[in-house]
């Protein structure tokens, strides 16, 4: 409960992860904008690449309208199928979520240097990077050693309710794991 959260001081990032599709739809739209007059500066949409290629479409303008109104966007799962690396200097979105199956291919001379790479490209762009997929303490060090602050995967702690998730104390990541 979101209101419980802001009753505890708490500001959790509020990710939705959102079918290009959806942008669509005027009522979805009106419901992410009421969303962020609520809880500003917390949420962000999580998107795949794909709906953000065409400048001309309705979804590339609804991105833009709701990023400038402090909603920040995500290109999920990038680097799985197509990549368009050009989208991301045209679209600038917050954040770019590595998709899992390049930290997986990490463990091959040559995906690691692919991964090494994307993670640097995104970095030199400025984004906020996020390693999706992290399970093992090897693939920890591999994502730190990139230079990636953010995982998301089950390395700490898999899925949990949210009385749970309030709880829950992430170990101290500053310290050597």
């Amino acid at each position: 409960d979101l209101a419980f959260a802001a009753s505890q001081q708490l500001r959790p990032k509020i990710s939705i992860n959102l079918h290009p599709s959806s942008l669509q739809e005027q009522r979805i739209v009106q419901a992410i904008s009421q969303l962020n007059q609520q809880y500003p500066g917390q949420l962000q949409l999580e998107l795949l690449e794909t709906a953000m290629l065409d400048e001309q479409s309705q979804n590339y303008q609804q991105l833009q309208q709701l990023q400038s109104r402090g909603i920040s966007i995500a290109v999920d799962d990038f680097g799985r199928g197509f990549s368009n690396l050009s989208s991301l200097i045209r679209h600038q979105p917050d954040v770019v979520k590595l998709d899992r199956s390049l930290l997986l291919s990490a463990a091959e001379p040559r995906g690691l240097l692919l991964f090494s790479h994307m993670a640097s490209f995104c970095s030199a762009l400025g984004y906020t990077l996020v390693a999706e997929g992290v399970e093992t303490a090897e693939q920890l060090q591999l994502v730190k050693q990139q230079g990636i602050r953010y995982v998301q995967g089950w390395y700490y702690a898999k899925a949990m309710p949210w009385p749970t998730a309030l709880k829950f104390q992430l170990p101290d990541l500053n310290e050597e794991q």
